[in-house]
């Protein structure tokens, strides 16, 4: 599971967790709280194999979430050639629910980071696809490169692809 491989992780390190293409996780990554050792040595959340990208069907949840006041950092991070997925939120899907709530962030950042990289995903469905909003301080060197980020939408309140407060140096490059 995701979260198994999560927990293998180790904060510091150039550690990487690599899903198979072609594979689908009904989970999320819940509160990351580890970083990579360094710029040239990042944390890596990727993936692997030749075909489609591997989703993360994540429900209504927040597929991927940073930020809290017992984890204020999360440094040199890289997630690269995952597609993240509101299941519950898209009519196509076969566990669509009418009655479903919440879907509010895909990739939610909310901590004070350096050196984050999104590359090469795709991210649909929920009401914000992609939020850096710095609760805990303002993210430096934000890369968001090629990626496809699609069909955000709220029932009620604002819907965006990409939500970026309090980023200094955020560079998006090449998306869709």
């Amino acid at each position: 599971t995701i979260s198994k491989a999560g927990s293998l992780m180790r904060d510091g390190s150039a550690d990487e967790m690599l899903l198979r293409r072609g594979d689908t996780w009904h989970e999320t990554f819940g509160l990351w709280s580890k970083s990579g050792r360094s710029a040239t040595e990042p944390m890596v959340i990727g993936a692997y194999g030749s075909g489609a990208r591997p989703v993360v069907a994540s429900g209504t949840a927040v597929a991927f979430n940073t930020g809290r006041s017992s984890h204020p950092r999360v440094d040199h991070l890289a997630i690269m050639g995952i597609r993240f997925w509101a299941d519950a939120r898209d009519p196509s899907s076969p566990t669509f629910s009418t009655t479903a709530v919440g879907g509010g962030y895909g990739l939610r950042f909310a901590d004070a980071s350096n050196d984050l990289l999104i590359e090469d995903c795709a991210v649909q469905g929920y009401a914000t696809d992609i939020a850096f909003y710095s609760v805990f301080g303002p993210s430096t060197n934000v890369r968001v490169r090629r990626c496809v980020v699609t069909d955000a939408y709220a029932k009620t309140g604002n819907a965006a692809g990409l939500f970026a407060y309090l980023v200094n140096g955020l560079t998006l490059d090449g998306n869709v």
